[in-house]
């Protein structure tokens, strides 16, 4: 609560107001002393407003400052100063109306109202996103006025179920989000229906929430839903390209490789027409895309979205990370591509710039090392390659461990450094072991597990298991055709090593 001299300032800040307002009409002007007066005014009141912490009072705070900057847009002010009490005003209407969505639905529509009419005021396109957003925020909030007071209640539980999951959500809690949020949808579906606007954002934030808990399919199918309710809605929008995003990272996370790309090359000219192309959400389309491809398309072409990206976060301030990951994602391009000195200076930049983010000793510096000992074993730099590896590992070894799942991709790069150097009974057990995790971690259907599991076949055959070596291979092809398509790489490849191996078999 208030203190009492601080309630008595924004009494006096509020009276003020009032009286001047009762000598003027809806059309009448102020003279410049009265607007900078209002100004004056509007900013005591902001900063009462900022500094309560009671709901009740925050409100009626927000409602006289509203009044005063529609007493402000109606006077004869500078476009910048229009602009920016605009924008301002935007923010408050949007907090008046969540604060009256459930509990006085009438007034909330008229917030809403203002809100549609000061969005089409501050954005010069009139068919922009956010204008449409407003106006399903409208429609729903006419459609919530309607509702009898048992509604009303189910929506306020609904809301209380978005808040707590969000924010499980935000303190990593995945397992403890998805309960509420799933309460939240089923009470907004038996009331708000499934065509609102509401239902699209709860559906989104409990999809991102299955992608972390690693319910890859699960989530590709309630975020493509929840795409198709924001594009019926509002249109195409930053919810649509987000959630068909999400959708798309579901299914490569499920290793539905050819699922993921299609939908994010839509992604990608979605993000072109709402961001433009110099956005960092333009980046990570395109980013997002060369990954998916590189499992299924051209490497050069795949190269050409990697590199692209790159420029683009390296224009922008903040973006050290996505730099970080994207070095990586052109060093494997390039490697994919054979151009493994690419591929290695690309590694060695990523390693680089991770090490300056978390520090020497961090398991993505050991990806990079890693990644760059790959490079250096085919550039025939053994020497370096295996110091590069004993390097990476020994980070591994300090942080997660060797039995952590997300030491398999380590154990595997390290068991190829240890069958060049002669040591296949060393390498045999690191890729039995890195097997073991993945099967643990994403299943023995997943695309990742059957490219660790050629690794393995090559070490059955090479020590004359050749049966268990055909089994694997056959599994991984099965794999590849399913999740990556016939097209693939992957699946060639694996074919390729079949038909070598049926060759020392001439009793088949």
């Amino acid at each position: 609560m208030c203190s009492r001299d601080k309630w008595v300032s924004c009494l006096v800040l509020t009276l003020s107001w009032v009286s001047l307002c009762a000598q003027l009409s809806a059309d009448d002007k102020l003279a410049p002393t009265q607007i900078q007066a209002e100004l004056d005014r509007r900013q005591g009141l902001l900063d009462a407003f900022l500094k309560s912490q009671d709901v009740t009072e925050r409100f009626q705070i927000a409602d006289s400052v509203r009044k005063s900057e529609q007493l402000l847009l109606n006077q004869d002010i500078p476009d910048w100063l229009e602009k920016k009490l605009l924008d301002e005003h935007i923010g408050l209407l949007s907090f008046l109306a969540d604060q009256t969505e459930y509990e006085a639905p009438a007034r909330c529509v008229q917030f809403r109202t203002e809100l549609v009419a000061a969005r089409k005021g501050f954005h010069p396109q009139k068919d922009h996103w956010e204008i449409r957003m407003a106006e399903a925020f409208l429609q729903e909030a006419r459609s919530i006025a309607a509702l009898d007071n048992n509604s009303l209640t189910q929506l306020k539980r609904a809301r209380e179920f978005y808040q707590q999951g969000q924010a499980q959500f935000d303190a990593g809690a995945y397992e403890s989000a998805a309960l509420p949020q799933q309460e939240c949808i089923r009470l907004y579906l038996e009331t708000l229906g499934r065509e609102t606007i509401s239902t699209a954002l709860a559906m989104r934030i409990y999809g991102r929430t299955l992608i972390e808990l690693e319910r890859g399919r699960e989530a590709a199918s309630i975020l493509y839903e929840a795409a198709r309710i924001g594009r019926e809605t509002v249109g195409l929008s930053p919810l649509v390209v987000g959630a068909l995003g999400d959708s798309a990272s579901g299914f490569y996370l499920a290793g539905y490789l050819k699922e993921a790309t299609r939908l994010q090359t839509q992604v990608v000219r979605d993000s072109e027409t709402v961001y433009g192309l110099q956005h960092e959400q333009y980046a990570n389309a395109i980013n997002n895309l060369a990954l998916y491809m590189s499992e299924t398309g051209d490497p050069q072409v795949e190269l050409r979205y990697a590199l692209q990206a790159g420029e683009i976060y390296a224009n922008l301030e903040g973006m050290t990370a996505a730099e970080a990951d994207n070095s990586n994602l052109i060093g494997n391009v390039a490697m994919a591509a054979s151009d493994y000195e690419k591929g290695m200076a690309a590694f060695l930049k990523a390693a680089k710039l991770q090490s300056a983010i978390y520090g020497a000793n961090h398991p993505s510096v050991a990806v990079a090392l890693g990644n760059t000992a790959q490079a250096a074993l085919l550039l025939g730099q053994k020497e370096q390659a295996t110091r590069l590896m004993n390097q990476s590992i020994a980070i591994i070894d300090n942080t997660i461990g060797r039995d952590d799942p997300r030491a398999a991709q380590h154990l595997v790069q390290l068991a190829t450094i240890r069958r060049e150097e002669g040591r296949k009974k060393e390498s045999a057990v690191l890729i039995q072991q890195a097997c073991h995790l993945l099967e643990q971690q994403i299943g023995k259907d997943h695309p990742q597990y059957a490219k660790a599991s050629l690794d393995l076949a090559v070490i059955y055959f090479e020590i004359g298991k050749r049966a268990k070596a055909e089994e694997t291979l056959i599994h991984a092809a099965e794999v590849f055709e399913q999740k990556l398509g016939p097209d693939s790489i992957w699946l060639a490849q694996t074919l390729s090593h079949i038909a070598v191996l049926e060759s020392y078999n001439p009793q088949k």
